[in-house]
């Protein structure tokens, strides 16, 4: 019973973390912080980052990313799992900014499973900057600039052709 208690789990986060789904709590579709003026190098088609990567090295980390309804902004989603029962999750909404996308409302927190279920989120911190790069020719996103050192220079690998 517990065995099938924890697959069960098990499978139910990763459904979660592949499907794009935003928490209750998920940051909102503004891009808080940086002004239409001076966000936008030239206007990128936010669809070329669209989809679902994972990490090249641990192949722990998922990253979906989604274009937001503004069209001006993406909204990415970052989770990592530590165990079965615990992921850290970073949000945030990314423009395209010097060849980068470029980030200031980051909110990274924990969510766990307690033993009967329930999902509880622990905020760690909110409002942090940073970026990722994307290479057009592998499809590969970097990233480069986070705030947590040890999530510097993880690359993601895209593992599918854009979500519908």
């Amino acid at each position: 019973m517990k065995r099938t208690v924890i697959c069960f789990l098990c499978i139910t986060f990763i459904l979660g973390c592949l499907s794009g789904c935003k928490s209750k709590d998920s940051a909102s579709s503004n891009v808080s912080g940086i002004s239409s003026d001076e966000a936008v190098d030239s206007k990128p088609d936010y669809e070329a980052f669209v989809g679902s990567y994972q990490d090249k090295v641990s192949q722990r980390g998922v990253a979906i990313v989604t274009e937001n309804e503004d069209m001006e902004s993406c909204y990415i989603e970052v989770s990592w799992a530590n165990s079965a029962f615990e992921a850290v999750k970073w949000q945030m909404n990314a423009v395209w900014k010097d060849e980068k996308l470029s980030y200031t409302d980051c909110r990274k927190g924990v969510v766990a499973t307690d033993e009967f279920g329930e999902s509880v989120y622990t905020s760690e911190y909110k409002d942090k900057s940073g970026y990722f790069t994307f290479d057009g020719k592998t499809g590969n996103l970097a990233w480069d600039g986070a705030y947590d050192e040890d999530c510097r220079d993880c690359v993601f690998v895209r593992i599918d052709n854009g979500i519908d």
